[in-house]
């Protein structure tokens, strides 16, 4: 049984699958990195608030030192 050749719109539409997978995957690294960004983000404003706890804290501390 012969087997039927492939049309020329296969090699296109394996070319067309392949760039699409690749975008696919580059478009996946940059979520992956704004993803990592917001988290960074969250991690520094996290510390800036809890700095500003600390010196609040550290403040209050050497209010009540200083004044015995």
């Amino acid at each position: 049984m012969a087997v039927p050749e492939h049309p020329k719109s296969s090699s296109l539409q394996k070319t067309v699958s392949s760039r699409l997978g690749s975008h696919k995957t580059v478009i996946s690294h940059q979520l992956l990195d704004i993803y990592q960004l917001s988290v960074i983000r969250y991690q520094l404003s996290d510390l800036g608030f809890q700095s500003t706890v600390l010196s609040d804290n550290c403040g209050a501390f050497l209010s009540l030192i200083t004044d015995y």
